[in-house]
């Protein structure tokens, strides 16, 4: 993403705003990947089971799936088109 292309006379900004900008970036992508990460072991069980059914019957419908998330951890009721 760019913040300012610079062209021929670089950056319109400071280096030190630019190492801000870099390293404000890297913390978000850093906490996000731990995040998803800990989202994939923490449901590593679910996520194995699916993986199962599904080299099994190669397919899967919305409700199937439902079913087995249900069996470790709370899904919420399907919502209703408005």
């Amino acid at each position: 993403i760019a913040i300012d292309d610079g062209g021929f006379g670089g950056p319109s900004y400071s280096e030190e705003l630019g190492e801000k900008i870099d390293a404000a970036i890297r913390q978000l992508s850093d906490e996000g990947y731990a995040l998803a990460i800990k989202l994939l072991m923490d449901n590593r069980a679910c996520l194995d089971r699916l993986a199962d059914e599904l080299v099994e019957e190669e397919t899967m419908s919305g409700t199937r799936l439902r079913e087995i998330v249900k069996m470790y951890t709370e899904v919420p009721d399907k919502l209703a088109a408005v």
